[in-house]
């Protein structure tokens, strides 16, 4: 029984650590939109890595976009979108 419970504080201290140190998550409030309009050769995918707030993958970007926007991955030149802007809490 000792040996169990040596192994288990051990497994505590040591996720402790883990999570101590671990990196933490960036969260947004994000705040007023930027109209944009789309140019030839734009995509959803270049727009959110151009405009994403820093420490926000460029994949929960376009799921951002997407949101505000109503739309899919799919838009086309001339067409008016929102952008988010950022604000760190």
């Amino acid at each position: 029984m000792g040996k169990f419970i040596k192994s288990l504080l051990i497994i505590l201290i040591l996720s402790l650590f883990v999570a101590a140190f671990a990196k933490k998550p960036v969260y947004y409030k994000l705040t007023g939109y930027t109209r944009y309009i789309v140019q030839d050769g734009d995509s959803m995918w270049s727009i959110a890595d151009k405009y994403r707030p820093d420490g926000m993958t460029t994949k929960n970007f376009v799921n951002e976009l997407q949101f505000v926007n109503n739309c899919n991955e799919v838009i086309y030149s001339g067409k008016e979108i929102l952008i988010p802007n950022e604000v760190k809490q």
